[in-house]
């Protein structure tokens, strides 16, 4: 009896043993298996706020498009109203800037012009025209002896026409 006790204690022993050294490789594996599941799920979870994020992102800039669209579609009508200006314009006079204000129906012109009666004309040209014409001011250069010595600034302001369309 003792030996068979013996016998199966020492089988006992030897699958215990047996059971533990499965045990653990079985339990790194899940342990490892574990962690790449949560990297995988911190991964996923970045992504999808990232995603979110360009989402977001894409939708602002659709708006800003949007909007972007919206003026474009009101501002050919009334540079349209500018196309005398282009066509007044001469080898005497050189716009330096423009700055349009279509809400106020406003165009602010910075010119350059050879000569006093240059600029007059211009002025006068684009007077001849549907364009409400204003010059502010405009200054003699103390060396005449520039290519450009009228520095002048011109307000041009759309015609009631141009303002209804928009």
């Amino acid at each position: 009896m003792n030996s068979a006790m013996g016998t199966a204690s020492l089988w006992a022993l030897r699958t215990s043993l047996l059971v533990i050294l499965l045990f653990f490789p079985l339990m790194a594996g899940i342990t490892y298996n574990w962690l790449q599941l949560k990297s995988l799920n911190k991964n996923h979870e970045q992504t999808q706020r990232m995603l979110f994020e360009h989402r977001r992102a894409e939708q602002k800039i659709k708006e800003k498009t949007r909007q972007l669209e919206k003026t474009n579609s009101t501002n050919p009508i009334a540079l349209k109203s500018l196309f005398p200006l282009g066509t007044a314009l001469g080898d005497d006079i050189a716009i330096l800037t423009l700055n349009a204000s279509f809400k106020k129906h406003d165009v602010r012109l910075n010119i350059a012009a050879k000569s006093l009666p240059a600029l007059f004309d211009f002025i006068a040209r684009l007077q001849k025209t549907r364009l409400h014409v204003e010059l502010q001011h405009h200054q003699i250069a103390k060396n005449e002896k520039q290519d450009w010595p009228i520095m002048a600034e011109v307000n041009i302001h759309l015609p009631a026409e141009v303002s209804s369309e928009n």
